[in-house]
Parts: C-alpha cells; structure tokens; sequence
C-alpha cells in the first residue's frame, strides 16, 4: 500500500474554555466566545486541533461551518458584481473560501 504525504498546514490546538468553564462541570463556552476566538486566530493558522467530541467540538465546527457558508454567499454575491476572483482589497482568491464553504457546509 502506498502511502500519500499530508499537504502542510499551520495548525493550532484549540481549547476555548474561559474561567469558570469546564467539560468535567458541563460549562463550556458559547457559539459567541468561540466566535471571538476563531476571528482572534484568523489568518494566523490554516486548520484547528481540538480534543474531544463534546459539546464544544461541536460548537466550533458549528460555528466555523456558519463562517464558511457567509464568506460563500458573499462570495457568489461579489463574484456577480465584479469581474474580479479576489476578495476586494486582499488578493484573497475567493474561489477558494467558496470550496472550503461547500466542503463544510455540505460536505462537497
């Protein structure tokens, strides 16, 4: 069997409980603080580590699949009043965040 090398991505750890929260009490943090940490480490890291299929995990991924179905829509709605396939003033290729948007969302 061959094997097939990973492509690299920056990757991080993520644990976003707060003082007073934890998965051991059943206080885990909410879809709002997870968002403020998502937009925190935006740009910086390419994919998240988490630990444990919990309540949390699912909020995260509940919360980056919300993100990724947004910048799709914006994306189709941009891409209809532009000629342009970059973000407007990032040279963010939007073609991209519309993948990830799919593969997220519905898993195509």
């Amino acid at each position: 069997m061959q094997r097939m090398p990973l492509p690299y991505k920056r990757a991080i750890c993520y644990s976003g409980f707060r003082d007073g929260q934890s998965p051991d009490d059943g206080v885990f943090p909410s879809e709002a603080e997870i968002l403020e940490d998502l937009q925190l480490l935006e740009g910086h890291w390419d994919a998240l580590r988490v630990y444990a299929c919990d309540l949390h995990t699912e909020r995260v991924l509940k919360v980056r699949a919300i993100a990724y179905v947004l910048a799709w829509r914006l994306a189709r709605f941009v891409s209809r009043t532009t000629s342009s396939k970059y973000w407007p003033g990032t040279g963010r290729f939007m073609e991209a965040d519309v993948r990830r948007g799919r593969i997220l969302a519905w898993g195509q």
